[in-house]
């Protein structure tokens, strides 16, 4: 996103990368030469590690939030090897925590079967 869509205010509307695939097939994107300064690679280094930290709080955050859901989750599926959707919906609804914030911070898929 950082490089290749130029999705990153901080360093403006520029692409950095292009979607060119490599001769060399998969990993042979380590020998292209970046169209950009240290400089610049430092600075989007910097981003992309905040956004990676940024995710995973969020996560840990989800987790902590939803303790008792996953909790009793595991506990389900220890002793039934597998949950339907179905099964997690009524869990969801039946403990308190699944409020509509867990709803938002897991939105459903458009066009998924889940």
């Amino acid at each position: 996103m950082v490089t290749r869509y130029a999705m990153e205010p901080e360093l403006g509307h520029v692409a950095f990368e292009s979607d060119q695939r490599s001769f060399l097939g998969p990993g042979g994107e380590q020998f292209r030469h970046r169209l950009y300064g240290d400089d610049t690679a430092r600075e989007i280094d910097c981003i992309v590690r905040r956004k990676v930290l940024t995710a995973f709080d969020r996560s840990v955050h989800i987790l902590e939030e939803n303790r008792e859901i996953l909790e009793e989750s595991a506990r389900r599926l220890l002793k039934h090897e597998t949950l339907e959707a179905k099964d997690l919906e009524k869990l969801f609804r039946t403990l308190k925590h699944a409020s509509s914030d867990f709803a938002q911070s897991a939105p459903e898929c458009k066009g998924s079967s889940h």
